[in-house]
């Protein structure tokens, strides 16, 4: 997404989400090999359908509008609060919002910033979620897994 808005932005977000893509790759790559054996069933549903595309777009434009009052308003705590915010259910309307505003208004950093916060949020409301309705033996690997993608993630915002 942010490639293709904002190439400038691109080469700011790269290095922290790829390390955190990394650090999934290979817990995902340990965790495959450890459950070769468990057969599940998967339910597909259509990917198709109209419902979801106009609510992304209705959360994308409540998120856009957000994120600019914040700007204007509120400054980099504000923007970082919508990115906290926004990451509760979604990164994309966050990340396509920022990327847009970074091309005017924005800086890279706090773009670069609240991008990474909206996606740590993301994965904290997953790993609840995995807990919660994965049972407690999944949530627990899941959780601590998650943990330290948000510790590296926290520190790599601390440290660029």
């Amino acid at each position: 997404e942010v490639f293709v808005i904002n190439q400038e932005l691109f080469w700011y977000v790269l290095i922290p989400m790829s390390v955190l893509a990394v650090i999934t790759a290979i817990f995902s790559y340990f965790l495959w090999k450890k459950s070769k054996d468990i057969k599940g069933k998967v339910e597909l549903t259509s990917p198709f359908t109209i419902g979801p595309a106009l609510k992304f777009g209705a959360f994308f434009a409540v998120i856009l509008a957000l994120v600019k009052l914040a700007d204007v308003y509120l400054a980099t705590s504000g923007v970082y609060i919508v990115s906290f915010i926004s990451g509760f259910a979604d990164v994309d309307a966050i990340t396509v919002s920022l990327s847009q505003l970074a091309k005017d208004t924005l800086s890279f950093d706090i773009a670069r910033n609240g991008i990474v916060l909206a996606a740590l949020t993301n994965v904290a409301v997953k790993g609840g979620i995995a807990y919660w309705f994965g049972g407690k033996q999944f949530g627990r690997i899941i959780l601590g897994f998650f943990l330290v993608l948000i510790v590296v993630g926290a520190g790599l915002l601390f440290l660029l």
